[in-house]
């Protein structure tokens, strides 16, 4: 590790308390990170604080967006970089013996979400916040399985479909099943894309 690495910190910022605990018990042995409780769109941090900043699936829970973009140029120090991640639920494809229903609970779920395209639209949010943006990459999440983090999606889902006045409560089920079916059959298939964007603040 190099000298200049070893004089770096690291700060992470969540709203939540309970992501904080989690961020702290896993990050006892480094002695460089920090975590504090904050807003995306009031950082507890000076102007021109960091050299580099990651935001990976952030905005998406935030409710205003060009704001919380407004304060990362504040705290991002000239000529610093950020990474911002965001998914859009229609670049997620799912294998299902039910092409209908499953389209039926996708956009049940698209209807939920504050902003479930923001992948594609962070391409003019970006710069409107005074970012250039260096280049955008496909980042492909492939699960053949349901592992945990499948686990936890489907989790999401039926809470969000358990609201939805779109979907009733025995095609929810159905959907599930299926997704089920097809994983004890080693026929499960899911892929989501996150758009990362690598930003500098403009001159």
């Amino acid at each position: 590790m190099s000298t200049e690495i070893e004089r770096g910190r690291v700060l992470g910022v969540d709203v939540n308390e309970e992501s904080l605990t989690a961020a702290r018990d896993r990050c006892a042995d480094a002695p460089g990170v920090t975590v504090a409780r904050g807003d995306a769109t009031a950082l507890p941090v000076s102007d021109d604080a960091f050299d580099a900043a990651l935001a990976k699936q952030v905005y998406q829970f935030v409710d205003n967006v060009p704001a919380a973009l407004d304060e990362l140029h504040r705290v991002l120090a000239p000529g610093g970089r950020a990474l911002v991640a965001a998914g859009d639920v229609d670049a997620r494809v799912l294998h299902t013996s039910d092409p209908d229903r499953a389209r039926r609970v996708r956009d049940a779920y698209r209807a939920a979400r504050r902003h479930p395209d923001l992948g594609t639209r962070l391409r003019s949010l970006l710069p409107d916040a005074g970012f250039t943006v260096e280049a955008v990459d496909p980042w492909a999440a492939l699960h053949t399985e349901i592992d945990e983090q499948v686990e936890r999606g489907i989790e999401v889902h039926r809470e969000i479909l358990e609201r939805a006045d779109s979907v009733d409560r025995e095609t929810a089920d159905a959907y599930e099943r299926d997704l089920r079916d097809l994983d004890a059959a080693g026929e499960f298939l899911s892929c989501g894309v996150q758009l990362c964007y690598l930003v500098t603040p403009s001159a």
